[in-house]
């Protein structure tokens, strides 16, 4: 039988704990961790996505609070693989404070996996002691 969601970049399945991420995702996220210095938009991608599907697997099906989840789990994920701290803390920053914000201002399909109370202090942080904004961000937008 075909994989319904064979179009899809990863899905995942909480009642199986499975992850499938699309061979070519796979590949970039292998490029990212070859080179994680100078990360390309695209595998910054990769990261999100596998953080993003494995958001799904804890249970969680709205892509909102999944994508939300996730950018506040990117710098983790990317320690997790052996990224240095620095690197791993400005890629997952990008990925919020880029690619993330993209996604509110295409709207469409994109608009499932964006939410405005994702960020420091709003309803869905989640106020981790490794968020990806993590306390010296938090501190820095209160006295801005």
């Amino acid at each position: 039988m075909l994989d319904p969601a064979m179009l899809n970049s990863g899905h995942a399945n909480p009642q199986t704990g499975s992850i499938v991420i699309q061979k070519p995702w796979c590949s970039t996220l292998m490029a990212y961790l070859r080179h994680p210095d100078r990360a390309s938009h695209q595998e910054l991608d990769s990261l999100d996505l596998l953080t993003h599907e494995s958001m799904h697997i804890r249970g969680e099906l709205n892509e909102a609070r999944t994508e939300c989840q996730a950018v506040q789990r990117d710098y983790r994920a990317a320690r997790l693989l052996g990224v240095p701290d620095a690197t791993a803390r400005k890629n997952a920053l990008d990925i919020y404070n880029i690619n993330y914000q993209e996604r509110g201002k295409i709207g469409g399909m994109q608009a499932e996996y964006y939410s405005s109370e994702c960020a420091p202090g709003k309803a869905m942080d989640e106020h981790l002691d490794d968020s990806t904004w993590g306390p010296s961000i938090g501190q820095a937008e209160k006295s801005e």
